[in-house]
């Protein structure tokens, strides 16, 4: 009978179940191929390789959807794509882009809509064969509502800039889209626990190392010293890079927590701190050293024996030493936190932009006056795709949505802090913490409206409706102890 039944597989479902396959999709998941491309990713952000990159990319996501069952490790690889980009290739900076038609952009939009109608084939087929099975997602009303407003932003407006939908479109996007497709299509029983933690520890050492080569080749350094203006990649600048590491780095705290040898993450997460001190960032600063001290409580109270003993020791060295560079450099030390305590001196004129943008929302309270209008008091470029910003998430919404954008965006808000804090176990504490450094840096700046943070934090709130429900964490995946 079992001879019938394997004559009538096909060759195609034959070469699915060959051993060769089945070890290469065990290993497709392991965290040796999220360092593999980790790497790839520093590499293409220091040589300018993005097109050699975006094909290995597109070759990796086809063969999972064509040959595996497991998709979660394109949740390693989508968002940190976003890192990727070179300062050679800063479409900003450099005519020559390959971001641009003619250099390469039409290839890489060949690649990108070949996955996505790869992607839609095999959930079709997932669907049909009953292996996926639907279910709304419990963040549904609270995204809907949201991609709503953002949608309506700036109806009546007397400027009103008809490309919002489109910006707007590609904001709900970017918060959401990750969410749905993986809540929807994954089969979350065999999804390492561990995997978020893994995949901030990945980005935050990426972008480490970006910040690192950046210094190393001296590109900040100017006739009076650093200039921040000059600390900038081909996806962000200064404020960027510090943010995002900063929203990484409660992956080491977690794997602090629950590794052996957990002391070398608390270190590599004090590594990431210093790069945020090398952004200059004031805001990223602030909130990072938060992060790491949270962090570090948190390991110290769920490690066990040993790697406590090493983990306290470890912190307490790491306090010396900041104690004693406060004491070394006290003015520096001293300016940080006097600039973010007398904001209306050093905030770079965003005291001016929030009164700005607030009166436009009380002109317009209903709808706002969409994405486009910081152009009209000179923030951001007019012509731009992507628009200047008010940089600060409440003066964001109310400016850009009016008042049913911020009634969407607080219910969305009310929905995720349910999802993060009922039944909260330890892996919902450190997304939790990520999630909180996206929002914190976020009142300072426009990094929940940056299309990098959006798809990371889609990836998180995915991840912890889907596989952080239970109070403890019972055992780990074997490729990722």
């Amino acid at each position: 009978m079992a001879y019938f039944m394997e004559a009538k597989k096909s060759r195609w479902e034959r070469l699915k179940e060959s051993r060769p396959i089945a070890v290469l999709n065990e290993e497709c998941g392991s965290i040796y191929f999220l360092f593999f491309f980790t790497f790839l990713f520093f590499l293409t952000s220091c040589f300018g390789l993005e097109l050699i990159c975006y094909t290995i990319c597109w070759l990796f996501a086809v063969y999972l959807l064509l040959f595996s069952k497991e998709l979660y490790p394109l949740m390693g690889i989508l968002p940190l794509l976003y890192y990727t980009p070179s300062v050679v290739n800063n479409p900003g900076r450099n005519p020559d882009s390959v971001f641009f038609p003619g250099n390469g952009l039409i290839y890489i939009i060949i690649l990108m809509a070949t996955f996505v109608a790869a992607f839609v084939a095999r959930t079709v087929l997932d669907v049909r064969s009953g292996e996926v099975k639907p279910t709304f997602p419990k963040l549904t009303i609270g995204f809907a509502l949201l991609g709503a407003a953002y949608l309506l932003g700036g109806l009546g407006y007397r400027e009103y800039d008809l490309r919002s939908p489109s910006f707007g479109a590609l904001e709900i996007l970017s918060v959401c889209l990750l969410y749905f497709l993986f809540a929807l299509l994954i089969d979350w029983k065999n999804v390492p626990k561990d995997y978020f933690a893994w995949m901030l520890f990945s980005g935050g050492v990426l972008i480490t190392g970006e910040v690192l080569w950046l210094y190393g080749t001296g590109a900040p350094f100017g006739v009076g010293g650093i200039v921040k203006s000059d600390i900038l990649t081909g996806w962000g600048i200064s404020n960027n890079i510090g943010a995002a590491i900063a929203m990484m780095m409660p992956g080491c705290g977690y794997l602090a927590a629950r590794k052996r040898q957990g002391w070398l993450f608390l270190f590599a997460e004090t590594v990431m701190f210093g790069a945020v001190v090398l952004t200059l960032s004031r805001t990223a600063i602030a909130v990072a050293l938060f992060v790491l001290l949270f962090s570090a409580a948190a390991a110290i109270v769920k490690a066990r024996g040993r790697d406590r003993i090493g983990i306290c020791i470890v912190t307490g060295i790491l306090c010396a030493g900041g104690i004693t560079l406060a004491a070394l450099f006290p003015g520096q030390v001293f300016s940080i936190f006097h600039d973010l305590l007398n904001f209306e001196e050093a905030g770079s004129g965003r005291v001016e932009i929030y009164y700005n943008g607030l009166q436009l929302y009380k002109e317009y309270p209903v709808f706002g006056t969409g994405f486009y209008s910081c152009a009209a008091y000179k923030w951001g470029t007019a012509d731009s795709f992507i628009p200047g910003r008010w940089h600060n998430t409440f003066v964001q919404v109310l400016a850009s949505c009016g008042t049913v954008g911020m009634i969407a965006y607080l219910v969305h808000r009310a929905q995720t802090i349910w999802l993060l804090f009922r039944r909260l176990n330890f892996e919902k504490l450190m997304i939790a913490l990520s999630v909180a450094a996206l929002l914190l840096t976020s009142l300072l700046d426009c990094h929940f409206f940056n299309i990098g943070p959006g798809l990371l934090y889609s990836v998180l709130l995915c991840f912890a409706e889907k596989r952080c429900n239970e109070r403890e964490n019972h055992g780990h995946d074997k490729r990722f102890v």
